[in-house]
């Protein structure tokens, strides 16, 4: 595959423009040494989210049990349940320091999940033997009829809460965990759909020509993750507007803007080197990433 500016962002493995939910959902299998983590590591995080005032709840999400690539290049995804804190206390956090309890339950050697699972993930193909949830994302970079790419300037959240002390405001398109509604006109999951609600929920938009931009895998958190670019009939005032009544306008402190163009200021944003605004995560950088490559062509 040739190089693509989404496939030089730090933990994305670039596995294609897009694949496909098929079959019935699949209920919630625990990770791998739950009781240890839900007791211990669970335990704890849910205490350092109550400290801090971080939203932190165990909502139903939609992960991929298992996948396959077709005879014409799309993989197959096999659909499944999980909470976000069954994700969170196991691939959400692989590089946390294990706890005592769980250096003596946690089969295996080293000092994180990640090194006592020893998993491969190089692969949607190897999603069906992870030891924990591959809980799926999506984001959409939103563009308005004006030219303007909507940007919010992130809250904290429990997983992808910044960095300590960075002097850069933190930066985000939208972005969302998909759900098992998630469905089209025939009640089969679909990606665009996360995308459709998202663009309602945090900007109150609901028309847009939502295009697919990239499929990928974030091996930082195990993650099989839709991208997309969103065309918005409005201009950037009347986002502005509409956001201030969306439902999860809360996730943003306020919106920003900045021209969708190819040159040296977005991909700053995706290389992390921009002087004033950093990307909420590597999530975020390849949204942007996948969007550019497809506005603006992949590799240059």
């Amino acid at each position: 595959m040739n190089e693509t500016l989404a496939s030089t962002v730090s933990g994305i493995i670039h596995a294609g423009t897009t694949a496909r939910f098929t079959g019935t959902v699949l209920p919630v299998r625990d990770p791998g040494s739950w009781d240890a983590l839900r007791e211990g590591r669970l335990r704890e995080m849910s205490a350092a989210a109550a400290s801090s005032g971080v939203m932190f709840t165990d909502d139903n999400a939609l992960a991929v049990a298992s996948a396959s690539l077709g005879t014409d290049g799309i993989w197959d995804l096999a659909p499944a349940l999980t909470t976000y804190h069954r994700w969170a206390a196991s691939s959400g956090s692989l590089d946390r320091a294990l706890t005592d309890s769980e250096q003596q339950s946690v089969p295996g050697t080293g000092s994180t999940l990640r090194e006592r699972w020893n998993a491969v993930f190089d692969s949607p193909a190897d999603i069906a033997g992870l030891p924990a949830p591959a809980k799926a994302g999506c984001g959409v970079v939103p563009v308005t009829r004006d030219g303007f790419l909507v940007m919010g300037v992130r809250r904290r959240a429990f997983v992808a809460a910044g960095h300590p002390g960075e002097y850069r405001e933190n930066v985000h398109v939208v972005a969302e965990g998909m759900l098992p509604q998630d469905t089209g006109a025939d009640g089969v999951i679909e990606a665009s759909a996360a995308a459709a609600r998202g663009l309602a929920e945090e900007l109150d938009v609901h028309e847009a020509q939502i295009i697919p931009t990239g499929f990928f895998l974030d091996a930082q958190r195990w993650q099989p993750v839709f991208s997309f670019l969103a065309y918005l009939p409005l201009s950037y005032n009347q986002v502005w507007d509409s956001a201030a009544g969306a439902d999860d306008s809360w996730e943003s402190d306020r919106l920003m803007a900045l021209p969708f163009a190819d040159g040296p200021e977005l991909r700053a944003l995706v290389e992390g080197t921009h002087p004033e605004l950093l990307m909420a995560s590597n999530h975020a950088q390849a949204y942007l990433a996948c969007a550019m490559d497809h506005a603006f062509g992949a590799g240059n």
